[in-house]
C-alpha cells in the first residue's frame, strides 16, 4: 500500500511516542487530528502542543514531488494546462500559452515554482532557452526555498544545468537541495545471485530513479512511500555519483564543505540541550571525534557505492576537503592486516568457508599483509574502505537469507571471483 502524504498525528493523553515519520499512535486515550503537506499551524489550536510549523515545514519539503500528479491537486485550470505543456516539452506550446493568456514568464506556478523550474527539472533545454530569452529569472526561489538549478540538479538534468550556469546561476546560491533520485549504495542491497564464480548484486533504489522507502510492519507487511529529505548540495551530487555536474561544480570554483553542511566540526556535535554532550577539547572524546570526523566527510560516501573510482578522482584532482590522513590511512591499514591474520589462521580449517569468508581473506592477503606497511595513497585506502564495506554488506544479505542461487549446484560457498562481472581483486 503507497503511503497517502498525508499523517495522522494523535493527540495523546499522557504519553505519545513516535512510530513512523508520518503518524503517532498510543495505546491511551486517543483524539486525531488530519495533518497533511503545507498546513499552517495556528498557535491557538489545539494541535499546536503537538505539532510545530517547522515540523510540518519539514514533513511538507521531504515529500514534495515537482513530477507528481497528486502534489498538484491545488492546481487552478491556467498552472495545471502549461504544466502539461512543460512536462511534454513544448516548447511551442508554451510559448503560445503564455502570450495567448497574457502571463508573465515568470507566473506563480503552484507553491511560487516558475516554469522555468518545471522545465530545467525535465532537462528541456530547449525551452529553457526560450523561457530565459523571454526574462525568466533563473534565481527566482519558490516556497521550497529551491531555484531552477537545484530543481535541475536534483533530476541529474545536465543540459539546463549548464544552460543556468551559462546565464548567471551559481552553485553556491543553493544552500540545500531535496535528495530526489535514489542511488545503488551498500546499505540497500535488495538481493544477490550467486552464479558461479561471479555475483550479480540487485539494489533497493536504481540510477535516475526516485527514492523509495520501504516499510515493514511486525507482521510482515510491506509498504513504500517517496520521500526526498534534505541534503546538502555536494553530499547528493557524490552519493548519486552525479560525475559530469560534479565537474561543472568544481571547474566553476565551488568549496565544499569539509563536513557535509559544515566546515566546523562542532556543528556536529550535540549541544548541551540534547542532554547528550561531547567536550572536543577533552581527550577523552578523541576517539568519539575523530570517528565523526571521518564519518561526515564526502570521502566517506564513496565507501558505500559501486564505481566510485571516476568521482574520487575527482574530488582528488580539485582537492575537496576531508581526505583521509597519513594517519588514518596507517590506522585503517593496521586494521586490515589484523584482518590477514585473522582469516590467515582459520584458513589452516579446511571446513568450506562462506563467500563473505573467502572475498574478505583475499582483500587482505592482497592488500595488507606487511606488518609494518600502510596504504601508499588515498586511493588504496578507498579501494580497501570500499570492498571492505561492500563483504559487510553481503554478510547480511546472506544472514537476511535475501539469496538466488542461480544453479543447483550453486552455493554460498562459491569460489567468487567476480561482482556484477567486475573483478573484485585486480
Amino acid at each position: 500500500m503507497k503511503f497517502l502524504k498525508e499523517i495522522i498525528v494523535i493527540v495523546v493523553v499522557g504519553f505519545l511516542f513516535l512510530v513512523t515519520n508520518d503518524y503517532y499512535k498510543s495505546k491511551t486515550k486517543q483524539s486525531n487530528f488530519v495533518v497533511y503537506p503545507n498546513m499552517k499551524v495556528d498557535s491557538n489550536s489545539p494541535i499546536s502542543k503537538y505539532v510545530t510549523q517547522e515540523e510540518i515545514n519539514a514533513f511538507s519539503y521531504e515529500n514534495w514531488d515537482i513530477d507528481d500528479d497528486g502534489d498538484h491537486r491545488k492546481e487552478n485550470d491556467l498552472q495545471k494546462q502549461l504544466r502539461r505543456f512543460l512536462k511534454t516539452k513544448q516548447t511551442v506550446s508554451v510559448l503560445n500559452f503564455i502570450k495567448d493568456n497574457n502571463l508573465s514568464v515568470d507566473m506563480d506556478m503552484l507553491y511560487g515554482l516558475s516554469p522555468l523550474m518545471y522545465s530545467s527539472f525535465y532537462d528541456d533545454e530547449v525551452t529553457s532557452k526560450e523561457l530565459i530569452k523571454l526574462g525568466a529569472d533563473i534565481n527566482k526561489k519558490d516556497k521550497y526555498n529551491l531555484s531552477s538549478l537545484a530543481y535541475a540538479i536534483e533530476n541529474n538534468s545536465t543540459k539546463t544545468v549548464k544552460l543556468l550556469l551559462d546565464n548567471g546561476a551559481k552553485f553556491n546560491e543553493i544552500k540545500t537541495i531535496q535528495a530526489y533520485l535514489g542511488s545503488p549504495n551498500y546499505n540497500l542491497i535488495k538481493n544477490i545471485t550467486i552464479n558461479k564464480n561471479n555475483i550479480d548484486i540487485k539494489y533497493e533504489a536504481e540510477y535516475g530513479k526516485k527514492y523509495i522507502r520501504i516499510y515493514e510492519d511486525s507482521k510482515g507487511n510491506v509498504s513504500t512511500d517517496y520521500y526526498a529529505p534534505e541534503s546538502s548540495l555536494f553530499e547528493y551530487i557524490v552519493y548519486n555519483n552525479f560525475l559530469e555536474i560534479a565537474k561543472m561544480l568544481l571547474e566553476s570554483g565551488y568549496k565544499p564543505f569539509t563536513y557535509r553542511f559544515t566546515n566546523d566540526i562542532n556543528d556536529l556535535l550535540p549541544s548541551k540541550k540534547d542532554g547528550f554532550y561531547i567536550d572536543i577539547n577533552d581527550s577523552k572524546n578523541k576517539n568519539e571525534i575523530d570517528y565523526l570526523k571521518k564519518a561526515n566527510t564526502h570521502y566517506n560516501i564513496l565507501t558505500y557505492i559501486p564505481n566510485y573510482e571516476p568521482m574520487l578522482e575527482l574530488m582528488l584532482k580539485y582537492n575537496v576537503p576531508g581526505q583521509p590522513t597519513k594517519e588514518q590511512l596507517k590506522e585503517a591499514y593496521d586494521e586490515c592486516y589484523d584482518d590477514y591474520i585473522w582469516h590467515k589462521s582459520r584458513l589452516e580449517n579446511k571446513k568450506p568457508k562462506e563467500i563473505y569468508f573467502s572475498l574478505r581473506a583475499e582483500l587482505s592477503k592482497n592488500m595488507c599483509s606487511d606488518e609494518n606497511g600502510t596504504f601508499n595513497d588515498i586511493k588504496e585506502y578507498m579501494e580497501y574502505k570500499n570492498k571492505r564495506k561492500l563483504t559487510d554488506s553481503i554478510v547480511y544479505v546472506i544472514r537476511a537469507n535475501k539469496v538466488i542461487l542461480k544453479d543447483k549446484s550453486d552455493t554460498i560457498y562459491n569460489k567468487i571471483n567476480t561482482i556484477n562481472q567486475k573483478k573484485f581483486i585486480d
